[in-house]
């Protein structure tokens, strides 16, 4: 959106230019950092919706727009909002501005987006002009995008878009002659079901190199890209952009450890921008940089599988299942548990059935697990909870067990310490027999 801002220099006569968003092909959204000296600025009639956050420095500020004077004493985190057509004639920096962020929007913020999200008629909306006040929402919005300007992520693209609809739908909701409740937000409730999740994550798997948009995986779950957001969230306990960044990184693991590709080819199929900028993000998540990584991988027996294009066939899982009357039990023999973890969970939904009050899931005393393998387990035990039933660990390494417990969802497993215990923990238990036994693993 080139258009975007295209006053600014009119506008911030007394300022510099520290970074812009131009050229990283950001869509509907102009982000700049900036630094003002004291004095008087330029007078303009705003053509977008301009949103401004002081990041560092203290001063008195005094603005006049549409005839309505604002004065503030700004400290690091006040805003200012400047909606579109607003003729300000008087701008006064009694200090130094040292670093701000100015985002810009379409002159009617979600002309498109605002109907698509809310329902709202935009030709309906009128912004506020104010100024000097806090928001932490916003706040947080701004340095997120500031960070994305200094220090790119490798999903950095699709943050800004979801970062650039919450912005919008967050001002449309608080600062406008709209009162809030009559703005409603799609409900968290409304999380991605199982096969939207697959077919979204399938898209994700097959196009890891490309530049990939929120829009274009809202789409494969018939969804727009805010209401996307928040129900990939509800499913996963993750964002779409932080799980595209794991899946590049773990993509980036198995193409080094496979060995034959350079470094730069790894980063460039994995869609980094430079090989750069990929040994930057991957010590970052890995501990250690690309070429450290290789070195510890090539003296490991055996052989890394280079990940497939298609994500149904890009990882298999050896499971065991018996059955005990409506308890199904599956082992998985001590393998890794990981992001593809979608065959997992296919294997116990197509093995369970609908009788069936429990599963009980034998990972080994020599299976690893990743953050994401334990976010396909809770989702795995929702499965079940929605058809009343549980799911059961047994049989966890010390590692893996420290992890669940580092995490939290320990309060949503039920952990034995080894088969025997979890079948006996769930056999039908006589009236006036006591408690059951503990459902906490003890050692």
């Amino acid at each position: 959106m080139g258009h975007l801002g295209s006053y600014r220099k009119a506008k911030y006569t007394t300022g510099t230019r520290l970074g812009t968003s131009i050229g990283r092909g950001w869509n509907g959204i102009l982000a700049e950092r900036w630094t003002h000296s004291e004095g008087d600025l330029g007078e303009v009639q705003v053509r977008d919706t301009e949103v401004i956050v002081l990041l560092q420095g203290r001063l008195h500020v005094r603005r006049r727009g549409d005839g309505q004077l604002q004065h503030c004493n700004a400290v690091p985190g006040t805003i200012w909002l400047c909606p579109n057509g607003v003729e300000e004639d008087m701008i006064r920096l009694y200090g130094e501005v040292q670093e701000s962020i100015h985002i810009f929007l379409p002159a009617l913020p979600l002309s498109q987006t605002v109907v698509r999200e809310t329902g709202v008629d935009p030709d309906t909306v009128d912004l506020h002009y104010q100024g000097g006040f806090r928001d932490p929402l916003i706040e947080q919005i701004a340095w997120a995008i500031r960070a994305e300007m200094t220090d790119p992520a490798p999903a950095g693209k699709m943050l800004v878009e979801t970062l650039t609809a919450a912005l919008s739908v967050h001002v449309v909701r608080q600062y406008s002659n709209l009162a809030p409740a009559s703005i409603s937000l799609p409900s968290t409730r409304g999380a991605l079901n199982a096969r939207s999740l697959r077919r979204v994550t399938d898209f994700i798997e097959a196009r890891l190199g490309e530049d990939l948009t929120i829009e274009a995986l809202a789409k494969e779950a018939f969804l727009s890209p805010f209401h996307f957001a928040r129900a990939f969230k509800g499913a996963t306990g993750t964002t779409p952009h932080r799980y595209l960044t794991y899946r590049r990184i773990e993509r980036a693991k198995a193409l080094i450890a496979e060995g034959g590709l350079p470094l730069a080819e790894v980063a460039d199929e994995c869609g980094f921008s430079s090989q750069a900028h990929f040994s930057r993000r991957f010590k970052q998540f890995v501990g250690t940089t690309p070429g450290e990584y290789r070195k510890v991988s090539g003296d490991r027996p055996g052989r890394v599988a280079r990940p497939r294009e298609d994500a149904s066939d890009h990882e298999t899982i050896d499971l065991a299942t018996e059955r005990h009357g409506d308890v199904l039990y599956v082992n998985v023999n001590g393998q890794t548990v990981n992001a593809a973890t979608t065959v997992v969970r296919d294997a116990v939904r197509s093995a369970a059935r609908k009788t069936d009050r429990a599963v009980i899931l034998d990972l080994g005393e020599r299976s690893f697990i990743s953050d994401w393998g334990l976010r396909t387990i809770v989702l795995i035990a929702r499965d079940l909870r929605s058809q009343d039933a549980k799911l059961v660990l047994c049989a966890l390494s010390d590692r893996v067990l420290e992890k669940i417990r580092g995490t939290g969802f320990e309060q949503l497993l039920t952990i034995h310490d080894s088969k025997a215990q979890a079948l006996a923990s769930l056999e039908p238990r006589p009236l006036g027999a006591g408690p059951a036994p503990p459902r906490v693993r003890t050692r």
